[in-house]
């Protein structure tokens, strides 16, 4: 762990970007943990309580085989918010090159997280209704663990 002076010397960016690497581990965190939850209990709880969004799936299947990095989690938001995301943005996105990021793109792929249309330079990859779906659950279980951490 870092110590708190030692931040006053990291840019905005930079901490920004660890905030959200560690909300995103969170986040797989307490996904994971659901899924274990749903497995061992064979029910699906629910962030707070509430009935699931009518139309979206709440299988396991929309539970990550393996946890996805934060980095990705970051590139799907990222994606949700213009509609799409090009291989040159997702490079832009992980500081990486074009190859490594068609290969995490592909990895976002293979986990049905996105779906490519087009071919090279012109692809571009959007998210799948299970992508939409669990960034939405995130969205809901870090709001309502901020809403449970203000009483204290």
């Amino acid at each position: 762990m870092i110590p708190l002076s030692d931040y006053e010397s990291l840019s905005r960016e930079e901490r920004i970007r660890r905030i959200g690497a560690i909300l995103g581990k969170a986040v797989t965190l307490r996904l994971e943990r659901e899924r274990a939850a749903r497995e061992g209990a064979g029910e699906v709880p629910t962030a707070s309580g509430e009935a699931p969004p009518s139309g979206h799936d709440l299988s396991a299947s929309n539970i990550p085989a393996e946890p996805l990095a934060s980095d990705e989690l970051i590139l799907m938001r990222k994606a949700a918010t213009l509609g799409y995301i090009h291989p040159r943005d997702a490079a832009a996105c992980f500081g990486s090159s074009r190859t490594t990021a068609y290969r995490r793109l592909q990895h976002l792929e293979r986990g049905g997280w996105i779906i490519r249309n087009g071919q090279g330079k012109a692809s571009r990859y959007h998210l799948t209704d299970k992508a939409h779906s669990a960034l939405k659950r995130m969205k809901r279980i870090v709001r309502d663990e901020g809403a449970g951490d203000s009483g204290q």
